[in-house]
């Protein structure tokens, strides 16, 4: 299962209705904290725009991803409606390092954030924006709010995922700004989620706060303080010992069963060469050769010592092989 850090990490959340979008706006720029979540008394949601111009701001999103939809409808016939907004979650830990976060450091950030995002946005899907129409665009279309709270602090960015474009004309020698067309963009595609959390931890580097010092702290807390981890790893152990015990019985029985036929066939092919010997013999009483009957009775005698002491020895190993102890260590 893929797993995110608790408090350090950039979430991209896609809306997919207008109900969607209301919904979360009016959660994020709740600065009267009447949502339940936000009930506690450490928690305070600071609000960037005044209530008329988050209204606005909701207005013009819905007003050009409708327009963006209905387009669609009119040239195709049908297609899916637009995600009308994306908002972006940028999480942090109450304390990194030795360095507690504070509502000023968060405010800092808050703003850095949305003009390199922004900048982001125009550089990799081309929108063409100069650094007016960039402010005029956050002016326009993006909310924002930081929730402080001491386990969880985080930043809310939320931006349109239909935008204009922007090009130079130029009429009667002068060189004029003019929209160009309505682009959609999907924002939690990698090169751009990728290089917005890039940019969070870039930017809380240059306020003195780095990740690789809460990455440290966070991994010593869990080995330390985190005994069911422990506990969990320690059941996968003994599971996969169990199992490596297991597979060496199976190989273990399999060699023994090879053993045995091996053991039969010698038997048998002892036993041929053992009924030969004895023929010879009786063979020999019936000529009177007792000179060469003395000699095979001596190596008939010797091989049939032989004969015994391998079969009891191979007996032996077969049916008191060494046993395997599966008590838990």
């Amino acid at each position: 299962m893929k797993q995110k850090p608790k408090n350090f990490y950039t979430e991209f959340l896609s809306m997919k209705t207008i109900k969607d979008l209301v919904r979360i706006a009016d959660y994020i720029t709740d600065r009267n904290d009447n949502h339940i979540n936000h009930s506690s008394d450490n928690h305070k949601t600071v609000v960037f725009d005044n209530q008329t111009d988050v209204d606005r701001k909701l207005r013009n999103i819905i007003n050009i991803a409708n327009f963006h939809t209905t387009r669609i409808k009119l040239n195709r016939k049908g297609g899916k409606p637009s995600s009308p907004a994306t908002s972006i979650m940028i999480s942090l830990p109450e304390i990194i390092g030795e360095k507690r976060i504070s509502l000023e450091d968060m405010k800092k950030l808050h703003n850095i954030m949305i003009r390199d995002i922004v900048s982001k946005l125009n550089e990799i899907y081309k929108l063409n924006f100069t650094k007016n129409e960039a402010q005029k665009f956050i002016n326009d279309y993006v909310i924002s709010s930081i929730h402080f709270k001491k386990n969880n602090p985080h930043i809310n960015i939320m931006l349109p995922s239909v935008v204009k474009t922007f090009t130079t004309i130029e009429k009667d020698n002068k060189k004029y700004r003019a929209t160009n067309k309505i682009k959609k963009l999907r924002l939690g595609l990698r090169k751009f989620s990728y290089q917005t959390k890039l940019l969070v931890e870039q930017n809380m580097l240059k306020m003195g706060y780095s990740l690789s010092d809460y990455v440290i702290k966070k991994v010593r807390k869990n080995n330390k303080q985190n005994p069911i981890a422990s506990m969990k790893q320690d059941i996968k152990d003994e599971r996969l010992k169990q199992e490596k015990i297991s597979t060496q019985m199976v190989e273990q029985t399999e060699e023994q069963k090879k053993l045995n036929i091996q053991l039969q066939k010698l038997v048998k092919r002892m036993e041929v060469y053992s009924r030969r010997a004895e023929e010879e013999l009786a063979k020999d009483r019936e000529q009177m050769d007792l000179k060469r009957l003395e000699k095979n009775k001596r190596l008939y005698d010797k091989s049939k010592d032989k004969y015994d002491l391998l079969k009891k020895a191979l007996s032996s190993s077969y049916n008191n092989s060494p046993s395997i102890d599966l008590t838990p260590k």
